[in-house]
């Protein structure tokens, strides 16, 4: 039976938009959102070795991401997990934590050949961090507008213009990316689904589906008094 308190980690794709819902749970949730990438940033600023693992598009040892997610999660009743686990050998660890532990995982199902082309048009503010794209995408069911469409000015809503990711610029370091991910964290997928913590989510709509990946949460965690400001839909 799923623990009526939230803790969820985020799986799917680099770039399949993992952030964005996360941010969107986090407010519907009333849950922190704990993004595995900033708690990684603060630990490379002391470690050069993990920063060049970082850097290549390598997937840092499980004993040491776990053991920095769980000091980050330990605090709080709920939250929402952004980029971790990547292995199976840390979903295990994230789910035996003795404190708070990952009680279900969204999959946010998005095809590779819709990432690549996302990736090719990612976008980001380097003032807010907020993320944006020009690439749109619509064939396969999938009806993607780009938040930037041509000849729009290339700025944030803060004001700031906006950049190319440094890795996104690389298309040997993106290729290593996905294939990390299809080699070590498209298993995961398989075990929450095994032990009945998966929610799959399929963004056909893009953020225009968010109504639906809270309905299936909600589905989950029933309980609106245990559950923050998430409602039915």
């Amino acid at each position: 039976m799923a623990s009526k308190l939230p803790r969820i980690c985020l799986l799917g794709l680099p770039s399949s938009g993992k952030g964005t819902y996360g941010a969107l749970l986090s407010t519907s949730l009333s849950a922190p959102l704990i993004t595995a990438s900033t708690l990684l940033k603060q630990q490379t600023a002391a470690d050069v070795e993990l920063k060049k693992v970082i850097d290549g598009g390598g997937l840092v040892p499980d004993e040491v991401i776990s053991t920095i997610c769980e000091k980050a999660a330990t605090p709080h009743g709920s939250y929402i997990l952004d980029g971790y686990p990547r292995t199976a050998g840390q979903a295990l660890d994230c789910i035996s934590w003795k404190t708070n532990p990952v009680t279900a995982a969204v999959f946010v199902d998005v095809p590779s050949w819709v990432v690549q082309r996302k990736i090719s048009g990612r976008l980001v503010c380097p003032g807010c961090g907020k993320g944006w794209n020009n690439v749109g995408i619509d064939e396969a069911g999938f009806d993607m507008p780009p938040l930037l469409h041509e000849g729009q000015d290339e700025r944030c809503s803060c004001g700031t213009g906006l950049v190319r990711r440094g890795d996104d610029q690389d298309e040997q370091v993106v290729q290593a990316r996905l294939r990390n991910y299809e080699e070590k964290t498209a298993p995961v997928i398989d075990f929450f689904e095994e032990r009945d913590m998966l929610i799959r989510f399929t963004p056909y709509k893009g953020i225009q589906d968010a109504p639906n990946l809270e309905a299936l949460v909600w589905k989950r965690y029933k309980s609106p008094v245990l559950t923050g400001n998430l409602s039915p839909v």
